[in-house]
């Protein structure tokens, strides 16, 4: 009886937190419920709208300082 590790033919799975978990959602684009991730999509979109309204934030208060700064 062979161990996986023995036989030569056959591949041995990676245990699953070495796994890359997202490779396969980034090849194809992600069934909106899976069993691990219930609301990934969503999720990620949440977070994107998010950091691109904090992103915005930052460059409108980057400007202020500037215009301050210039102002004395």
């Amino acid at each position: 009886m062979f161990d996986a590790c023995q036989n030569p033919h056959k591949k041995r799975r990676q245990p699953p937190h070495l796994r890359n978990v997202y490779a396969t959602h980034l090849r194809k684009t992600p069934p909106l419920h899976t069993h691990k991730y219930p609301a990934a999509p969503a999720l990620n979109l949440l977070m994107v709208k998010k950091t691109t309204f904090l992103m915005n934030e930052v460059q409108k208060l980057r400007r202020t300082l500037t215009l301050l700064r210039n102002s004395k």
